[in-house]
């Protein structure tokens, strides 16, 4: 147990110098983090669903997530959106 609370105290001092070198705080990390989970979730549901140009759901999530407003409620506006112009699109 105290090995592990050693490896655990070295990870956290490296971390934080790592850091700081870097100019990250710890809500860039988490919202990086959040960002490539998010990606990584939408390509393989796009490609287990098998659907061709599968590349663009990651790049989706991606605009998204970063965008200044609220992710949430531009996505729901950017679905309705395109379910719209699929709807009017369609023959």
């Amino acid at each position: 147990m105290e090995t592990l609370r050693v490896h655990q105290d070295t990870i956290a001092r490296h971390m934080t110098a790592w850091t700081i070198r870097l100019g990250l705080t710890r809500e860039a990390l988490f919202h990086s983090a959040r960002t490539a989970v998010a990606a990584v979730l939408s390509l393989l549901l796009s490609r287990a669903l098998s659907l061709p140009e599968f590349y663009w759901a990651p790049i989706s999530t991606i605009v998204i997530l970063l965008s200044p407003s609220d992710p949430f409620t531009l996505a729901w506006q950017r679905f309705a959106g395109t379910a719209l112009g699929a709807a009017v699109g369609a023959p």
